[in-house]
């Protein structure tokens, strides 16, 4: 209806206003400017994608906006400020974090995911912080960089699907323009379902150890369910795609054009654990049986 469209461009703006403003902030933090180029992030990228950086102060974000005319409502409903127990006074919700925007299908921003850059509070604090669910963003159907990859999934015929923002942006300036990453919540359905309309193929990335298979188990499943082809690319033992990357571009190339099936890939892991015939059948009927179950093709 005529006021949800009114309220949601309204927020549209709220969020423009916000990049401007943690970008601002970034051209002024030289230490964050350090830190996202020591992590392989050219300066291009971080223009191309408009990182940003929330500084320490607890309204920074809040009294900019205001002082563009938005309300504490309109700041509320943006999910850029949170509220005190006592109800009586607003406050950001990011400070101390490098921002990476979230954009809907079209392009436009719609939520942040915060990274934690104050390592001394790195034991009190999650290290990101995502926007909460808004009239713009349900973190269930928002995936990052999706807008930047949809194109390239079915010109590349694949999705090659990451964790981290850091992972996705290295990916991208890498080159592999058809990756995306998750953020602030698992694989879900409707991720799942954006992808499928345009490539039938699914790349997951894993260390050696193939510890990430099972913090993926549900995300596997549903996609073999949905008659995804779910393959993995096999990385260094405790390295993920942003560290491979920036060691070699080459690497990470290679690694995705030699991809494994999920379900081959497993069962090499299980034999690799060096078990006796016997005992080697149990681990895969425990291990491999229910993603056998979940293909969506019988054959």
């Amino acid at each position: 209806n005529r006021v949800t469209a009114g309220a949601k461009e309204r927020l549209y703006e709220v969020m423009e206003a916000a990049i401007t403003y943690f970008t601002a902030i970034l051209n002024k933090t030289p230490t964050a400017e350090s830190y996202l180029a020591d992590r392989g992030l050219e300066r291009e990228t971080i223009l191309n994608f408009r990182l940003g950086f929330a500084g320490p102060d607890w309204r920074g974000l809040a009294d900019y906006l205001l002082g563009r005319h938005f309300t504490e409502r309109d700041l509320e409903q943006s999910g850029l400020v949170a509220r005190s127990q006592r109800r009586d006074r607003i406050f950001d919700r990011f400070r101390n974090r490098i921002m990476f925007p979230i954009n809907d299908n079209a392009g436009r921003p719609i939520a942040f995911s915060g990274r934690l850059f104050d390592s001394a509070a790195a034991a009190t604090e999650a290290k990101y912080i995502n926007s909460p669910d808004t009239l713009l963003y349900d973190k269930s159907r928002a995936l990052y960089l999706f807008d930047r990859a949809k194109l390239a999934f079915r010109r590349a015929d694949r999705c090659v699907l990451v964790e981290g923002q850091f992972d996705a942006l290295l990916s991208h300036q890498a080159g592999v323009l058809e990756t995306v990453a998750v953020s602030g919540t698992a694989l879900s359905v409707h991720h799942l379902e954006l992808i499928h309309r345009l490539t039938g193929k699914l790349i997951m990335a894993f260390d050696g150890d193939a510890a990430g298979i099972k913090a993926s188990n549900r995300a596997i499943t549903l996609a073999l369910e949905r008659g995804f082809e779910v393959r993995v690319a096999i990385l260094p033992a405790g390295r993920d795609p942003a560290e491979v990357i920036r060691e070699s571009k080459v690497a990470w190339e290679q690694a995705l054009a030699h991809t494994s099936h999920v379900i081959d890939f497993l069962i090499e892991t299980v034999k690799r654990r060096g078990w006796e015939r016997r005992e080697l059948a149990h681990q895969i009927e425990r291990e491999v049986y229910p993603y056998l179950a979940a293909l969506a093709n019988p054959i």
